[in-house]
């Protein structure tokens, strides 16, 4: 943990009236817990207003969450922040049409654990060997003697459990462990949790990825692996994006793979790819080749042109990199 920059947090959140605090577009585990935990943590600590922001709408998977506090980015456009904490953003642009409400505040304040992320705000919390931005949260807490109650313990379980896949990626450490043992001894409905985390898929959602499954082509003997998605096979199945969580793992997990890809297709001739692969193999460094990011193990990008054109520049890159 940072020291310096925590205790400058400190400070701005004792001399400020107003804050925001904002997730990514299309949330996943680790934006959300850490959005509603780090709120609760503020409020409780300091006199200033906390506003909880939505970039997006709030997954099927995540609905058990409290959101209720919380309220779409649009309606905050008209109002002005003393300053703007970003949870889980590598950069400015993984907010979406939310990036719209950050000339609202006067500063901007970055908390985040992707290896991508480069320190874009006034005070930067990024700590890259944290399993999740809700680890990061979590050893914050302690730096700063933030007490952690039922609610906040929750909210940061789901980003750490979310973020490790149930404490199964590398990103794993004994510090996560240590984290998330601590969090489990404040009472919470921890079988809820992970009941709806892990084993409440929508019945659209499981044919949508038994036809995505299907689909997984192979190159490289079985080493890199992966198959797209296109809007019409979304509105086949009733499907959204966020139905889509699992498939790019699905096909790491297979023994042969060592690197899996998933192309989405997110609007007219535009593209966004997930990419995951085994240690010691990295896809980061692939992301990057298309102008994104992300972790070692996994990463993410976007492309414009044909689906054709980034299947095979995509797939050239990942054989290159095996």
């Amino acid at each position: 943990m940072n020291k310096r920059e925590a205790h400058r947090l400190h400070e701005k959140l004792s001399r400020i009236d107003t804050v925001c605090i904002v997730s990514h577009a299309h949330p996943d585990g680790d934006s959300l817990g850490s959005l509603l935990g780090l709120a609760a943590l503020i409020e409780n600590h300091y006199h200033c207003e906390v506003e909880r922001v939505l970039s997006d709408s709030t997954p099927f998977r995540y609905a058990f969450m409290d959101t209720t506090k919380a309220v779409p980015y649009e309606a905050c456009l008209e109002k002005t922040y003393d300053c703007c904490i970003l949870v889980d953003c590598s950069d400015e642009d993984r907010l979406g049409d939310a990036k719209r409400l950050l000339p609202q505040a006067k500063a901007l304040i970055n908390i985040d654990h992707h290896r991508s992320n480069q320190s874009f705000g006034a005070i930067n919390l990024v700590e890259a060997d944290c399993s999740s931005t809700g680890e990061l949260i979590y050893h914050l807490a302690k730096c700063l003697d933030w007490q952690i109650n039922s609610e906040i313990a929750s909210a940061l379980y789901v980003a750490i459990a979310t973020d490790t896949g149930s404490f199964q990626y590398s990103n794993t450490t004994q510090r996560t462990h240590l984290a998330a043992a601590e969090l489990l001894s404040h009472p919470f409905e921890v079988d809820l949790v992970r009941e709806r985390l892990f084993q409440s898929e929508p019945l659209n959602k499981a044919k949508l990825f038994i036809t995505l499954v299907q689909s997984i082509a192979f190159t490289s003997e079985g080493k890199v692996g992966g198959c797209s998605v296109t809007q019409k096979d979304l509105d086949q199945f009733q499907a959204s994006y966020e139905d889509l969580d699992g498939v790019v793992e699905f096909v790491r997990n297979i023994e042969t793979i060592r690197i899996s890809y998933l192309i989405k297709e997110v609007g007219e001739n535009e593209f966004r790819a997930s990419l995951r692969s085994k240690p010691p193999t990295r896809v980061d460094k692939i992301a990057q080749q298309f102008g994104g990011g992300g972790h070692a193990y996994a990463a993410g990008c976007s492309f414009t042109g044909s689906l054709v054109q980034f299947q095979e520049q995509l797939i050239r890159a990942c054989e290159e990199n095996i």
